[in-house]
């Protein structure tokens, strides 16, 4: 069973050897958290609203806390790897070799000294890092923590996140009691567990020139997946929103897509229908596109965000498949599409795909196929 998910954790480990912390507290966790829960997750019904694996959960774990790590690592210096640390003590005996040729007695005694003076300031300082790069373990297991319970409970309904809170618990408990861990984010200012409450807008009232259907109200679900996909998107990784009819799920993306960068970011948004053909759908994306040296790219060198909803809609063929799906996920490993038209390989660059499908019943799965989820990351 471990074979499942344990390559796509061996290989994300083996990616930063480099880095002999990182891996040694990464594989920590892995031990204390990841072995025992996975065990039990075959024995559990959680409810899942859409196809995952084991090892598509793994995977999510690690795009989840690649995502967030930034946040962190901006109130700690960048962690030195071993050949860093090497190099930088070869630079200072060099550069103290440099200094001790041509000096008399009396300078070399007072530079003795001042060296000593040095060593001391050094020590104390070392000691002060040593207890910042302990909280800051500390902080990044919680991170850990973090992403493997919206690794597990993204995809799910209320009470398959009540299931997942309480496995999780019994692993970590460092939550208060007669809470949702799912209420929780990790907050690098203060260094510990935070609710998302504090992440929402105080004080916020509509806007007065807005129309009714388009006043959107900030509630905790819609802050805490607004600021997960936010994260998910400045970091290359593509979000794949679940949700029953008319609860928001265009609406949450068309705010996400409002606070972006506009000089950074090409947002668009292309609507699926039923009868829907894979020749219309390139071109409503490929129109949003610049064509140079035969390969399309987003106008003034901005990063294009594609966002494809109600994936749901499109029609399947007669072996059970979507057209539409299949040439999206071409696009995800590829970088492009094969023309329908002209049969020629279209490379697509500076692209980010998100989409969104709606589950009309609670207790219904998504029918979106597995290997296309596999790109994702299902919330």
């Amino acid at each position: 069973d471990k074979l499942t998910w344990f390559p796509m954790a061996r290989k994300w480990l083996d990616e930063h050897k480099a880095n002999k912390d990182w891996y040694e507290y990464i594989a920590k966790w892995f031990d204390k958290y990841v072995y025992g829960i996975m065990d039990e997750l075959h024995s559990m019904n959680l409810g899942y609203l859409c196809k995952i694996s084991p090892s598509q959960i793994i995977v999510n774990l690690i795009k989840i806390y690649d995502a967030f790590i930034p946040e962190l690592n901006s109130i700690n210096p960048y962690l030195k790897t071993e050949e860093e640390k090497a190099m930088e003590k070869k630079g200072n005996a060099t550069a103290n070799k440099m200094d001790n040729m041509g000096q008399t007695q009396d300078m070399k005694d007072a530079k003795d000294q001042n060296k000593d003076a040095k060593k001391e300031e050094e020590e104390e300082e070392e000691d002060d890092n040593t207890a910042e790069n302990t909280k800051y373990w500390e902080m990044a297991e919680r991170l850990f923590v973090f992403a493997l319970m919206w690794a597990l409970g993204g995809p799910l309904g209320e009470q398959g996140r009540i299931k997942v809170d309480n496995l999780i618990r019994k692993y970590s408990a460092n939550f208060p009691a007669n809470t949702l861990i799912f209420d929780f984010f990790v907050n690098p200012d203060k260094d510990d567990w935070a609710t998302w409450d504090e992440k929402m807008i105080q004080g916020w009232t509509p806007n007065q020139n807005s129309s009714y259907n388009e006043i959107f109200v900030p509630t905790v679900d819609i802050t805490r997946n607004r600021l997960i996909i936010i994260n998910l998107l400045r970091n290359n990784y593509s979000p794949f929103v679940l949700g029953g009819i008319a609860t928001g799920k265009s609406s949450i993306i068309k705010m996400i897509f409002n606070t972006l960068e506009l000089t950074k970011y090409q947002p668009f948004n292309v609507n699926l229908s039923y009868g829907i053909s894979s020749k219309n759908l390139q071109k409503a994306i490929e129109v949003h596109f610049e064509k140079r040296n035969n390969k399309l790219y987003p106008p003034s060198n901005k990063k294009s965000l594609c966002y494809v909803d109600d994936l749901n809609l499109p029609k399947e063929d007669q072996f059970g498949s979507k057209t539409i799906v299949e040439m999206l996920r071409q696009f995800m490993e590829l970088e492009g599409w094969y023309s329908v038209e002209s049969l020629n390989y279209v490379n697509i660059k500076s692209m980010l795909l998100l989409c969104s499908t709606c589950i009309r019943n609670a207790d219904e799965q998504s029918n979106i196929s597995q290997r296309f989820l596999s790109k994702f990351v299902p919330m």
